[in-house]
């Protein structure tokens, strides 16, 4: 476990981050439910499951939290101790945990990815009609780069807002404007508390051969 370079200067102080290779992590040091979980996984998804939980309990720990086993809600998602709220995040060679207290965050959402173009075929399920335009104005490989951008801001601010709405939210659902070391993810359509309009702002690096995005929510 190591301190987060890439995401650290994307949070707010009170905002605890670290990341570390899966390779060297262990379904060992995991609690026995949290090894019943991925018991049957193949090994790359036990390495980062374990990583994931590894990373977690230090940085719960860190916050004064007694150790117990961090399992999911039916929907798959974490469940943070009462008074935590986190995120998770994983991509070849890289995991990355984000947790904080619940009376200064109300949201997290990190997301990582290779600094690799997206895929083509995703393109035209992750970028609105807005989207494409913008990014068919770069050149290829900066257009390629920039989708996986979007896409990588839209999984960090879904990840922000999903423990308050409980809704799934389409990719279309989201629309992403970027600036030089961070963005804007606007909401297209009503996802109580949050109404339609809502503008979510977002922070996002690339360091090593990796992108972050992260967006924090802020108590009102």
């Amino acid at each position: 476990m190591t301190d987060s370079s890439l995401f650290a200067p994307l949070l707010p102080p009170c905002v605890k981050i670290a990341e570390m290779d899966p390779r060297d992590s262990s379904i060992g040091a995991l609690e026995p439910a949290e090894q019943r979980v991925v018991a049957d996984a193949v090994p790359h998804r036990q390495r980062e499951f374990a990583a994931g939980r590894q990373l977690a309990h230090g940085l719960i720990g860190d916050l004064g939290y007694p150790r117990t086993p961090l399992l999911a809600h039916p929907d798959r998602s974490p469940r943070w101790p009462e008074g935590l709220v986190g995120s998770i995040t994983h991509c070849e060679g890289r995991v990355a945990v984000a947790v904080g207290r619940s009376s200064e965050v109300m949201g997290i959402g990190i997301d990582i990815e290779p600094c690799a173009p997206l895929p083509a075929e995703l393109g035209p399920l992750v970028l609105t009609a807005d989207e494409r335009r913008r990014v068919d104005a770069w050149s290829a490989e900066d257009g390629s780069l920039r989708s996986r951008w979007v896409f990588s801001a839209k999984e960090a601010t879904y990840k922000a807002v999903y423990p308050l709405t409980r809704k799934v939210l389409e990719f279309s659902d989201l629309e992403v404007f970027g600036g030089p070391m961070g963005f804007v993810s606007v909401l297209r359509r009503q996802a109580p508390p949050f109404p339609e309009g809502t503008s979510f702002v977002g922070h996002r690096a690339a360091v090593g051969g990796y992108m972050a995005n992260a967006v924090v929510l802020r108590p009102t």
